[in-house]
């Protein structure tokens, strides 16, 4: 089969899966405690906890016809 995938393994990101399985054992496969649990360990390092603001379609539309319109190279 020309299309096929091909075996791909990237060590870091296989790290990263093997750490996110093993925080979830360790709350019981619960996922609002493994969320919590997240959020608590970063407030003790004092890292900022934003929320993020979803963009309406429009909004994007919106800001990439002002992109447009301006001459921008980047626009779409």
């Amino acid at each position: 089969m020309m299309n096929a995938p091909l075996p791909w393994h990237d060590p870091v990101v296989a790290e990263i899966h093997a750490i996110r399985e093993e925080l979830v054992r360790e709350h019981g496969g619960d996922l609002w405690a493994y969320s919590n649990a997240a959020v608590a360990h970063c407030q003790r390092l004092n890292l900022r906890m934003d929320r993020l603001v979803a963009v309406k379609a429009d909004d994007i539309n919106t800001q990439a016809t002002t992109r447009r319109k301006s001459g921008n190279p980047e626009a779409t």
